[in-house]
C-alpha cells in the first residue's frame, strides 16, 4: 500500500545521510587542498533545500509542533547551531578542525534525535 508519509520520511532520511556524506567529503577535500571544493556548494545547497522541504512536509503531515514535541525543537536548534559552526569551519581561511568536529558532533546529535524522538539522545 502506498504511503506518502512513509515515502517522504524515507526521502528525508536519504537526504540527511547524503548531506552528512557531502559534509565529510567537503571537509576532507578542504583538508587536502582540492581545487574543486567551491564547486560542491551547488550540490550542498541543493541537498539542503530538499532536506528542508521534505522536513517541512513531514512537519505538516505529522502535525508536529516544536513547542509540544521537544525533540523537534532540539533538532531545529541543533540544526541552526550546525549551520553557524559549519560555516565557520569551512570558511575562506580553509578548514578549521575544531569547528569541523563540533559541526560533525551536531550532525550526529541531530540524527540521533531524529531516530530516537528524544532531545536527550546523544553520545554524551
Amino acid at each position: 500500500m502506498y504511503s506518502y508519509n512513509q515515502q517522504m520520511s524515507e526521502i528525508h532520511a536519504l537526504l540527511a545521510w547524503s548531506f552528512i556524506a557531502l559534509f565529510l567529503i567537503r571537509g576532507l577535500a578542504l583538508r587536502l587542498g582540492a581545487s574543486w571544493v567551491p564547486d560542491m556548494l551547488v550540490l550542498v545547497f541543493g541537498a539542503l533545500v530538499l532536506l528542508i522541504i521534505t522536513g517541512l512536509s513531514l512537519w505538516v503531515l505529522r502535525y508536529h509542533n516544536p513547542l509540544r514535541d521537544t525533540w523537534l525543537l532540539a533538532k531545529l536548534l541543533a540544526f541552526a547551531a550546525y549551520g553557524f559552526i559549519a560555516h565557520r569551519a569551512m570558511g575562506e581561511a580553509g578548514l578549521r578542525s575544531p569547528e569541523f568536529l563540533v559541526a560533525l558532533l551536531l550532525l550526529i546529535y541531530i540524527m540521533g534525535v531524529s531516530i530516537s524522538r528524544s532531545p536527550w539522545w546523544g553520545p554524551w
